[in-house]
Parts: structure tokens; sequence; C-alpha cells
């Protein structure tokens, strides 16, 4: 296994693995990838190791942890919109952020450009009529979880159905 920096190996982005792909394993005929351990109990987060050294177990990871950047980056934008200036929100600084990443976001979220890009992308949003709800999984997936063995195919109305209604749980 190739080496993996410390901060990889803390478990908390391996057990964000896990939830993300649902708690299964995906099947590795070359001996890579996610390895359950049968030894371990359900759901640890520690059940399982991944090789750095394939290429999809390093895409994967990073699809994971670009998601969850993306999703903590909105969480700051949020917090920052909450004060009327770039100083006023520097005084006011989330307590699970460094000084100097609060810093560098102020800079980031104060700059016209984004300002500019955050209102088109707002105003956007708010134009749409139907709201997709099946997250970010391609709709091959979405299709081949509705297949029936008596069935068959859904229809694309039912693939419309289940990606653009609410859930139900």
């Amino acid at each position: 296994m190739g080496e993996v920096p410390s901060r990889l190996r803390a478990g908390v982005e391996e057990a964000f693995l896990l939830l993300e792909l649902g708690g299964q394993n995906p099947p590795a005929a070359d001996g890579g990838g996610l390895h359950r351990d049968p030894s371990t109990e359900k759901g640890s987060g520690d059940d399982f190791e991944l090789n750095y050294d394939r290429q999809e177990d390093r895409e994967t990871v990073n699809s994971i942890m670009n998601a969850a950047f993306k999703n903590h980056k909105a969480k700051l934008y949020k917090h920052f919109k909450k004060f009327g200036s770039k100083d006023e929100a520097l005084q006011h600084r989330p307590v699970d952020t460094s000084v100097e990443n609060w810093i560098a976001c102020c800079e980031l979220f104060s700059q016209p450009s984004y300002q500019e890009r955050s209102r088109i992308n707002t105003n956007n949003r708010a134009k749409l009529k139907v709201h997709h709800t099946g997250g970010s999984r391609p709709f091959v997936w979405h299709r081949k979880k509705l297949q029936d063995p008596e069935v068959g195919t859904p229809t694309a109305a039912d693939l419309y159905s289940k990606t653009h209604n609410k859930k139900k749980w």
C-alpha cells in the first residue's frame, strides 16, 4: 500500500466513505479496493481498508472529500452572510474553523467576483420550477435501483418521479 498522509488515516474519512457507499463493499476482482473484515462489528467505520495504490480508491476518496469541502465552504459562507461587513464577520469566527482559515474565507467571500457569482447562482436556483432530489448519484444508479426482475427496466416517467419528488421516509 502506498504512503498515506496521517490526516487521511484518522478514520473519519474512511467512515464517511463507508457511509457514502451505503455500508456495502464493492467487488474487487483484482484484490484491491475496499476489504471488509468480517471479524469487526458492522458499521464501526474501521472494518475496511483503502488501497491508495489503486486509482479508483484515490478518485473515490478525492470525490467524497471534494463534496465534503464544498458543503463545509457553503456552511461557512452562510455564516459569513449573517454579518453586514467583512470586518464584522471576522470577529465572529465559527468555533470549528481556525483563525487563518476564517480570514482566508472572509477574504474570498468579500471579493466582488465571488459576491456576483453567488448572486447569479441564487437567482438561477430560485427560477427552478422542479427541484432534483436524486442527490449526486447518476441516473443509471437510480434506474438500476428501481429495476424489478419481473417488470424490467423502469420507464422514463418512473425514473423522473424517483429523482424529482420529495423522498418519503
